[in-house]
């Protein structure tokens, strides 16, 4: 089986990464494994797209070193038809400055499909949630009030509207990721609000949510499979990412400390009012950022926490997502 896992950038792959798991994990089954980024796409002398990539069939048995050996191999140019699978694995939030180039990676991924080739989560898919505003397509008895907006006339009702409840509100940029430019506004506190809009607005539209007082600890991050929890030997993939210190943010990337927590009736509830959608929508994996009993985003490009979420549950969930990317290839 020939894999090509495509990301941002190979060389800014960190090992604790949930992508290089998956990369590593497909080396060790002695798959055809190739990593490619964006930049290395292209439609070709061969009237076709083609990916530059570095070859992942490396010797070593660490993952570390696994890494720097296929960070330092000579690329190759590979017809994107002679892949049996394609793991978009691009995070479009963290590379606003080349947002054009996934959006060209998504018209290129389109065509491999058409070519029979098996591209994970699909390309429609991919298309549908290249936003957050995605997660306004489910109930809203899952997910916090919120509008979606660049009049900042709009944005100051609303603010005003939570405000007079006593609630604070979250604003953040409507295609950020990892926790950049999130921003909370306090009743008591409107000072930067002002300046808050002007800077977000400046190249997006503008989240502005309720704020949800359970994100003063922190936020779950739960993995779904074809809409259902992955769940191995009766634990669930799921981890809390804990807030540290007054950082408003609890993601791990930015420091939030990862902690075991249990799949209870409240996140069991919430699966059953996404799974049927997310199926329909043809979603292989999916991550959902969940606070108290709300979701507050639905990660589809590349979520993580696989590695964090099998150490407190002691399951290996990587295997299940390995075989149901290795199946849904067989099913093509």
């Amino acid at each position: 089986m020939k894999i090509l896992i495509l990301v941002n950038d190979v060389q800014k792959i960190k090992t604790s990464q949930s992508t290089c798991d998956i990369a590593f994990g497909f080396a060790e089954r002695k798959r055809d494994i190739f990593v490619g980024d964006v930049l290395g796409l292209s439609w070709d002398q061969t009237d076709a797209p083609s990916v530059l990539a570095y070859s992942g069939k490396q010797t070593e048995n660490v993952i570390a070193g696994w890494l720097k050996a296929v960070q330092k191999t000579a690329q190759e140019r590979i017809s994107l038809s002679e892949f049996d699978l394609i793991l978009v694995r691009t995070n479009p939030g963290r590379d606003k400055n080349r947002g054009w180039a996934h959006d060209v990676a998504l018209d290129l991924l389109f065509w491999a499909e058409e070519q029979g080739v098996c591209v994970l989560n699909p390309t429609k898919m991919l298309w549908k949630a290249s936003s957050k505003l995605y997660l306004q397509g489910f109930s809203p008895k899952i997910r916090p009030r919120s509008i979606i907006s660049h009049e900042v006339r709009e944005i100051l009702d609303f603010v005003e509207t939570i405000h007079s409840e006593g609630n604070a509100v979250i604003l953040k940029p409507l295609r950020g990721t990892g926790g950049s430019g999130v921003f909370i506004v306090r009743p008591d506190d409107l000072s930067n609000l002002n300046q808050i809009i002007e800077t977000l607005s400046q190249q997006d539209f503008v989240i502005v949510q309720e704020y949800l007082k359970a994100g003063e600890i922190g936020d779950v991050r739960l993995l779904l499979l074809n809409g259902e929890p992955i769940e191995v030997n009766g634990k669930v993939a799921l981890v809390a990412r804990l807030r540290q210190g007054h950082d408003l943010r609890s993601n791990v990337a930015v420091g939030g400390k990862p902690s075991g927590v249990e799949f209870s009736d409240e996140k069991k509830a919430i699966v059953e009012q996404v799974s049927r959608k997310l199926k329909e929508d043809g979603v292989f994996l999916a991550g959902l950022d969940i606070i108290g009993d709300k979701i507050v985003e639905i990660n589809v490009f590349s979520p993580g926490g696989i590695f964090d979420a099998g150490v407190f549950a002691d399951r290996d969930f990587l295997s299940s997502i390995l075989d149901a990317a290795e199946a849904e290839v067989k099913r093509k």
